[in-house]
């Protein structure tokens, strides 16, 4: 289960960028994960609310939010940014 590495990782990051900004306590976490990741959102999200927490008491409390990432591509030919569902290229 990669997710709950995956959890890890990001509590560990948010907890250093803390600390090197002299910042005691996290209220708030907001994560964002491109559509294009291969993640289990629900088995991620679960990790990152409940197991974590359960481990690392220093963010006991603080609310996190997962967000999807939309994929965008430019089309080489005209160089128009769009979504995957998109296809409105000018060729």
């Amino acid at each position: 289960m990669h997710e709950l590495a995956l959890a890890e990782a990001v509590i560990a990051t948010a907890l250093d960028a803390a600390k090197a900004q002299g910042i005691s306590r996290l209220t708030k976490i907001r994560v964002s994960v491109g559509e294009l990741q291969n993640i289990e959102s629900s088995a991620f999200e679960f990790a990152l609310k409940e197991l974590v927490p359960a481990l690392e008491p220093r963010i006991a409390g603080t609310e996190i939010t997962v967000e999807r990432e939309p994929a965008r591509f430019r089309c080489r030919p005209c160089g128009r940014v769009q979504r995957v569902d998109q296809r409105n290229c000018q060729l």
